[in-house]
């Protein structure tokens, strides 16, 4: 019996799906809870044989969370639709985010852990202490999410755009999933629809955005740009700072200023050789991210190190050299391994890096390590196996 605050439409598979009238706007799509609440439905505004085509393919062809086992693992790291409506309207089903990727604490209490909250150190001084999470808890969240590209570039996948917008995480609980599926790209079959958002767009897009669209000289997101806003993205979550946001200016306009900054004359504010895009904030005392000689990017390790100097030095304009999602993998299950606990019960991140080099201390709080050096064990997920990952 279908309420009056309700309708039915059938799937293409044969399922009834039961969703509210009352809708809210998403760009293209209007968007309807379903009468369980586990499910959204989305409608396109427009229709066309083209959206349908994409439809089928990324539910049907480059899905992976349609594969057995391996299915249900990766549907935690991705919000995959489950169904292609095409009754009178065009559109899909998709599940509802899971619960913890909600706050429940704090002034932005039931509002959704978009990555915003966590990459910005203003934002995350903001939070709830008890959602803040620690540094352990973000390179877990770094190893889904580079997981999660990994997975999604072996079939052939772009996203497109690659942001903390489009990603959740829930660092407390070491939750992590990529959103907005319709705006992958499969290259020969599902071409560009977006350029990415600000901070994340790789410098070669921004440079050449001058010529015409279809211009040769022309670059648009692809799988490197992707491996570029993964970099950025993970070294945001580690370090509450963007790579190329530094004190350098390029032009009195602020607009040509930033295009430059970010595109053509892009320069990584930590680059060892040269100094001129360090930032020149001086950093609140709350703040201490900003300041990249009191907690600079060598504060992640070397195999972080090493990942991020191909990428912001070495790939910044030469795009063939950055480094897969599969590296920044590795790397980060590295890391973990080398994390230890700060003594200080006060200190916000809870975790550092053991460094031999140097007299051991807390890059975030100052505590100094002495003693023995306790032995952490392996990173491992219980709920995964190295087979599932293919």
């Amino acid at each position: 019996m279908q309420h009056n605050n309700y309708k039915t439409v059938k799937a293409t598979n044969g399922d009834m799906i039961e969703y509210e009238i009352k809708s809210f706007d998403l760009g293209m799509k209007d968007v309807h809870f379903s009468s369980d609440n586990k499910h959204v439905v989305a409608f396109y505004r427009t229709r066309s044989d083209y959206l349908r085509k994409r439809l089928e393919n990324l539910i049907y062809k480059y899905n992976p969370t349609s594969h057995s086992e391996a299915g249900t693992y990766w549907e935690n790291l991705f919000l995959w639709p489950t169904h292609i409506i095409d009754d009178k309207r065009l559109g899909y089903v998709v599940p509802v985010y899971p619960k913890h990727f909600f706050f429940t604490a704090g002034f932005n209490r039931n509002k959704e852990k978009n990555g915003r909250w966590f990459s910005s150190p203003k934002l995350r001084k903001m939070l709830d202490p008890s959602e803040r999470g620690d540094w352990r808890g973000y390179m877990n969240i770094c190893i889904l999410i580079s997981r999660a590209i990994r997975r999604m570039h072996s079939i052939g996948l772009t996203h497109s755009d690659l942001s903390y917008n489009n990603v959740l995480i829930d660092p407390k609980g070491g939750h992590a999933c990529i959103l907005n599926f319709d705006e992958f790209i499969v290259p020969g079959e599902h071409p560009l629809e977006v350029i990415g958002t600000p901070d994340f767009i790789a410098p070669e897009v921004l440079q050449t955005m001058k010529y015409p669209f279809k211009d040769i000289r022309r670059k648009y997101p692809s799988i490197r740009t992707d491996r570029y806003a993964l970099a950025v993205l993970n070294y945001e979550l580690l370090l509450c700072r963007h790579p190329l946001r530094g004190g350098k200016k390029h032009d009195l306009d602020p607009a040509i200023d930033e295009r430059l900054m970010m595109g053509e004359r892009a320069l990584f504010i930590e680059h060892p050789a040269d100094t001129s895009n360090r930032p020149e904030e001086k950093p609140p005392a709350y703040m201490p991210w900003i300041d990249v000689e009191k907690i600079p990017y060598t504060i992640c390790g070397p195999y972080l190190k090493e990942l991020f100097d191909k990428v912001f030095i070495d790939g910044l304009h030469n795009p063939h050299e950055r480094p897969y999602a599969d590296a920044w993998e590795e790397a980060l299950i590295k890391t973990v391994d080398l994390l230890q606990p700060c003594g200080d019960s006060s200190c916000e991140q809870k975790w550092f890096l053991f460094d031999n080099s140097t007299k051991p201390k807390c890059p975030f709080c100052g505590w100094e390590f002495t003693g023995q050096l306790p032995i952490e064990g392996s990173y491992k997920e219980e709920s995964c196996s190295d087979e599932l990952y293919l």
